[in-house]
């Protein structure tokens, strides 16, 4: 919509306030959508993107196991130099 309102007047308040009533009344409910369109999706087991968690693998929209677990033996792995530099040692 490209008409100017005068919002001085009180014909052109209204008009205004209605229009940014819609305006977020439709924001509302398109966000009830899409929340409730994630939900049923997870709800059928259908991944809906992101970074893909360690030890999963996407396939046919569906997080998927590995199956190679690590043991409570194994050491992670070597950092390179630049990630050291951020990382603090807690002592506990």
């Amino acid at each position: 919509m490209t008409q100017a309102f005068n919002t001085t007047s009180s014909m052109g308040r209204l008009t205004l306030n209605m229009l940014l009533s819609f305006a977020q009344f439709e924001r509302e409910i398109t966000g009830e959508r899409i929340r409730d369109k994630v939900a049923a999706s997870k709800r059928k087991g259908i991944w809906m993107g992101g970074a893909v968690p360690l030890g999963y693998r996407v396939e046919n929209r569906a997080l998927r196991d590995r199956g190679n677990r690590m043991g409570a033996s194994h050491a992670p792995p070597d950092l390179p130099a630049a990630a050291g530099k951020r990382l603090r040692v807690i002592n506990a």
